[in-house]
């Protein structure tokens, strides 16, 4: 699995600000609140399983969905 953290507005760079942070770190920082999990796949990728407590936005409705994440202090998006 892919995971990436983005630090908006740097959402639509993602491919020139990738970061990996191990699966270990991020539920570190879910449990402590610091982070909001984006599942970027299709909502029936979603529907088959995903990370608990992730935030199903398809990457096609980001744009219009942007302001979901405005106030989040990281975004850690993955698509695998």
């Amino acid at each position: 699995m892919a995971i990436f953290t983005l630090t908006l507005p740097l959402f639509a760079c993602a491919q020139e600000t990738e970061l990996r942070m191990p699966l270990d770190q991020l539920k570190k920082r879910m449990a402590a609140g610091g982070v909001v999990v984006l599942d970027v796949r299709s909502a029936s990728a979603f529907a088959d399983g995903h990370i608990p407590g992730a935030l199903s936005i398809p990457l096609d409705q980001i744009e219009a969905r942007l302001g979901e994440l405005r106030k989040a202090n990281a975004v850690v998006a993955y698509c695998a």
